[in-house]
């Protein structure tokens, strides 16, 4: 398992079937606002990102492919509404998220929303 830390993202990279292929998991805070791709607005708070993505070594350089446009391919839920970005809350929430890899890895390749919320109730339990 492989993870990184950069600024308010964090990412976490779970081993799917096939050469290269992995389940990008990354938590980050949103501030949220009008969003003109879908023409709503985004809640503020911390979010959890679900990508499929291929990631290949290259001159000593990680590289990632990934679909755009592809409904299957990823979805985001927001975990937790925030007013502001708290940095100790959301390494909680990725210690959290690190620890229940098997359970991410099934829930993309289920595509289950039912289960993703339940997930989500489980985070913010474990959290408080």
């Amino acid at each position: 398992m492989e993870y990184e830390i950069i600024e308010n993202r964090r990412k976490i990279y779970i081993k799917l079937e096939g050469e290269n292929k992995f389940l990008k998991v990354s938590l980050d805070y949103e501030k949220g606002g009008m969003n003109y791709f879908h023409g709503g607005t985004d809640a503020r708070g911390i979010k959890l990102h679900f990508t499929q993505i291929e990631r290949i070594k290259r001159d000593g350089y990680n590289m990632e492919t990934f679909y755009v446009g592809c409904s299957t391919n990823g979805f985001k839920a927001v975990v937790k509404r925030t007013k502001r970005l708290n940095t100790k809350q959301l390494n909680k929430y990725f210690l959290a998220v690190v620890n229940h890899k098997e359970e991410l890895k099934c829930l993309y390749l289920n595509q289950d929303q039912n289960k993703l919320f339940k997930f989500i109730a489980i985070l913010n339990q474990e959290v408080k």
